[in-house]
């Protein structure tokens, strides 16, 4: 905890941004496959922001003067990751000397990183043994984690890129180029399979089943207002062909309605909303590689593809509560039909050995194998699904006390997402870690909601 508190820190220093010259840019490699800019003066006040920075900074390393730190706290940062799978940030250099002073000074005292080494015109210091950070000019990169074996490499690549030896470097590239033209204060762009499967698989559901995941982009832009994090984000590709499959894909997502939007409470974590014809979206899970394995591992004991084809209309995931063990998650769908339960006697009979399917009451059921269960059934044509009955009332209910600024924000969208900071704040575990995080970006915002637009053709 405490090398996650001080890499923070180090990282918070070089938030402060706003829009400059991207020259100092040009020492990122340019097989970035993951982009993330941030303007941090354009997502809060600028002297809150820099209070809130102070603040972080005395509380978890004693300093709170970051007038001669040498970096430029008036010029945005680049985050990135690279094709072989290093993470790094640009900042820019205001003062050579005043950045060697203050990393040789506060922070090297402080057990943030080494002293620092000069090589051919450019000055590197390790940050607790696993990031190698190095400047010269008006550039600052921060790359790694690494291995002690591949120190020597990681420091010979990136004196060819402070000193501008290499051909090409991100500024040139097509997904840098993407990112440039967003008009936010926080914006990502990010190639698919720089994303955990499990987000890439939600995020990328339309894309063709043949699609390259280097070749799938998402786009991502985020500004804060009235203590909400509003994000929208786009699927898209640079191939001409497989960009308006994407397009064409994405016409399936019909307005999201309150119907299960009223369902949210306060303390709900997260939750996730579509509006679909059935037949459609499970062409479209079938055609998404992680979402055609957890539907394969669903089918073989409860016929999932029957159910989807019977939903027509709204959606929803919600997690009630997190925990330590496992995240829950509850299902409902509106149905045009509920004849699959017809189907209920032959799928007890097929149950794998261990396993049963048990009636628990009018048309509710139980699938368990012992150690875990699983309820699922039907109420007013919707369906359900959720490990305990209680969970599986929370998508029913049409009465519960519902944040009104996200329901406005999510009504009508093609897809939504809604993230609850309150709760995840709270987390024992990472809580205060993220709390530093929100707060340096997004002030006392309390949600972020995300939702979708239909591709335009490129």
């Amino acid at each position: 905890m405490k090398y996650q508190v001080s890499l923070l820190t180090l990282l918070a220093t070089l938030l402060l941004a706003s829009c400059s010259t991207d020259d100092y840019l040009r020492v990122v490699p340019a097989d970035c496959q993951a982009l993330l800019s941030i303007d941090l003066t354009g997502l809060t006040d600028e002297k809150a922001a820099a209070g809130r920075l102070e603040t972080l900074m005395k509380s978890a390393a004693g300093i709170d003067d970051l007038s001669e730190c040498g970096i430029a706290l008036d010029a945005r940062i680049l985050l990135f990751e690279t094709g072989d799978g290093l993470f790094g940030l640009c900042a820019k250099v205001d003062d050579e000397s005043d950045l060697q002073a203050f990393l040789d000074g506060p922070l090297a005292t402080k057990g943030f990183c080494q002293k620092t080494v000069s090589r051919k015109d450019c000055h590197f210091t390790m940050v607790h043994d696993s990031w190698l950070l190095g400047f010269s000019g008006e550039s600052l990169l921060l790359m790694g984690p690494l291995v002690s074996a591949s120190k020597a490499q990681l420091i010979q690549q990136m004196t060819r890129l402070l000193n501008g030896k290499e051909k090409r470097n991100v500024t040139d590239s097509r997904l840098y180029q993407h990112l440039d033209s967003l008009q936010a204060p926080l914006k990502i762009v990010t190639q698919a399979r720089a994303l955990p499967e499990q987000v890439a698989a939600l995020l990328t559901l339309g894309a063709p089943k043949d699609a390259d995941p280097s070749q799938v982009c998402l786009s991502l832009t985020a500004q804060t207002e009235d203590g909400i994090v509003d994000v929208e984000t786009e699927t898209f590709s640079f191939n001409a062909r497989l960009n308006a499959s994407l397009h064409e894909a994405q016409q399936a997502f019909r307005p999201v309605t309150t119907k299960y939007l009223s369902c949210l409470t306060p303390e709900m974590p997260l939750a996730f909303f579509l509006n679909m014809e059935g037949e459609r979206l499970l062409t479209l899970m079938r055609d998404n590689p992680a979402l055609q394995s957890l539907l394969a591992g669903v089918n073989t004991a409860i016929d999932m593809d029957n159910i989807l084809r019977s939903i027509d209309g709204d959606l929803s995931l919600l997690v009630p509560t997190l925990s330590d063990q496992k995240t829950e998650a509850v299902m409902t769908a509106q149905l045009k039909s509920s004849d699959f339960l017809k189907d209920i006697g032959y799928w007890k009979q097929s149950c794998p050995a261990g396993t049963r399917i048990e009636e628990v009451g009018s048309q509710q059921y139980r699938f368990t194998d012992g150690t875990m269960s699983l309820y699922f059934g039907v109420s007013d044509q919707q369906f359900y699904a959720g490990s305990t009955p209680e969970n599986c009332q929370l998508g029913l209910r049409a009465d519960a006390t519902s944040p009104n600024e996200a329901i406005n924000r999510l009504e009508g969208q093609r897809m939504g997402l809604l993230v609850n900071l309150r709760p995840l704040l709270s987390h024992p575990l990472y809580g205060s870690m993220l709390q530093s995080i929100t707060q340096l970006l997004f002030g006392d915002a309390h949600l972020i909601v995300g939702h979708t637009q239909v591709s335009a053709g490129r």
